[in-house]
C-alpha cells in the first residue's frame, strides 16, 4: 500500500467528534499532515459547533460542509449520484469540493449564491477551498 504526505479527512458530523478526531488519531501520530476536513451530515443548528471551533481544535481548514440532506438517502435508493438527483445545498458542495480537489474553481450560478457575495457572506469553506486550490499550484 503507497503511503500518502497529505490527508483528507471526512467526519460524519458530530462536532466533537470531528475537532477530536484530527487531533487524537494515529494519523497525527504518523507526522502525516491533514489537509482539511470534509463535515458530513450537518444540521446547522445553534447546539453545534461553529465552523472556527472545529478548525481551531483540529488544527486545518474545513474545505466543505455537507448538509444533512434526505436527497442524499433517496438518490442513494434509486443508486443515482447525488449530484444528479436533485439540485440542493449538499449537490453544490459536493461539486465544489471535487473541483477543488481536481484543482479547478467552480462558479456557483444561483441567485443565493450572487446575493451572498454581493452583500459580502462569503461562506468561510469556499474560502479554505480557494486557498487549498492555490497551494496545489
Amino acid at each position: 500500500m503507497t503511503r500518502s504526505n497529505k490527508i483528507i479527512t471526512i467526519c460524519n458530523y458530530v462536532a466533537r467528534k470531528a475537532a477530536s478526531f484530527a487531533n487524537y488519531s494515529d494519523v497525527q501520530q504518523r507526522k502525516t499532515p491533514i489537509k482539511g476536513l470534509i463535515l458530513n451530515k450537518v444540521y446547522n443548528k445553534n447546539f453545534e459547533l461553529s465552523l472556527e471551533e472545529i478548525e481551531e481544535a483540529a488544527d486545518c481548514n474545513v474545505l466543505a460542509v455537507l448538509p444533512h440532506e434526505i436527497n442524499i438517502l433517496e438518490a442513494l435508493s434509486k443508486t443515482t449520484p447525488s449530484t444528479l438527483h436533485k439540485q440542493s445545498e449538499s449537490t453544490f458542495e459536493y461539486i465544489k469540493l471535487a473541483g477543488a480537489l481536481i484543482g479547478e474553481e467552480y462558479k456557483d450560478r444561483r441567485f443565493k449564491s450572487k446575493l451572498k457575495r454581493l452583500f459580502g457572506k462569503i461562506p468561510k469553506q469556499d474560502i479554505n477551498r480557494t486557498v487549498f486550490r492555490e497551494e496545489r499550484k
